[in-house]
């Protein structure tokens, strides 16, 4: 059985809303960001350095990303959700080799998304590009560490109390 889907409407307030959502980045464009300057290696390392992004860069720029503690501290669903959706787009490519070594690449048109996107927004990537190459030399318990340290509001679940100062 197929259904006719019928013409969706928007108030004056929604749309205005939804025409917002293109003046400010999302979780999806901190992955991008990042994932444009280089790959990431490890689910926890992605948590980490989009948390890292948004609270040190882009907080004031970016959509509420719904971080909470959990068990290796700052942890978002709309990053992982996001993920599943640039996977899905083909704005970016996760390779698994086991459950514990996970990478993250961006694609060409996910390089042109949000390249786009930053143009419209008048955002530079140098900082960003900076940082990315600090925390990518930490090993992912330093990182864990560095985040640990200086947000301890998002460690009250760890499992890795040993972290904490």
């Amino acid at each position: 059985m197929s259904r006719k889907l019928e013409t969706i409407q928007f108030t004056d307030k929604s749309l205005k809303y939804f025409k917002k959502m293109d003046e400010v980045l999302l979780g999806s464009d901190l992955v991008l960001m990042l994932l444009s300057i280089s790959p990431i290696y490890g689910t926890t390392r992605l948590q980490k350095e989009v948390f890292l992004t948004w609270k040190t860069l882009f907080e004031k720029e970016t959509a509420d990303l719904g971080f909470f503690p959990y068990k290796f501290g700052a942890y978002s669903k709309t990053i992982d959700d996001s993920l599943d959706v640039l996977q899905s787009s083909g704005l970016i490519e996760i390779r698994s080799k086991n459950e514990d070594s996970t990478t993250y690449s961006i694609t060409s048109a996910g390089k042109r998304t949000i390249t786009r996107k930053l143009k419209d927004m008048d955002i530079n990537l140098e900082k960003l590009k900076d940082k990315k190459i600090d925390w990518d030399e930490l090993k992912i318990r330093g990182l864990m560490k560095f985040v640990y340290r200086n947000y301890p509001e998002y460690t009250t679940k760890t499992k890795v109390p040993s972290l904490k100062w």
